[in-house]
């Protein structure tokens, strides 16, 4: 997985229902159960411990929306070594 840059097919995934879209990060963070609280994520994207599809978040008001979607889902890192592919059914 890692040595891949992220390769979709071993990681772990999770579905959710294409009416999240327009979720705040936070929000995701929490729902997807990667981290415990809204606190704990806002600390980890503050600094800079949180990339949706490779890209660092940097504003915990971050939206997701239809643009962010690739295939109909998005690759969310925590940290180094931590991937998780949400699927928007």
């Amino acid at each position: 997985l890692f040595s891949n840059k992220a390769s979709s097919e071993n990681m772990p995934s999770i579905n959710l229902n294409k009416d999240k879209l327009g979720i705040n990060i936070l929000d995701l963070l929490v729902e997807t159960n990667l981290v415990k609280s809204k606190s704990e994520a806002r600390r980890l994207i503050e600094q800079n411990g949180i990339s949706l599809n490779q890209e660092k978040i940097t504003s915990v008001e971050k939206i997701i929306t239809e643009k962010d979607l690739n295939d109909n889902s998005i690759i969310i890192q925590k940290g180094k070594k931590v991937f998780l592919k949400v699927i928007f059914k």
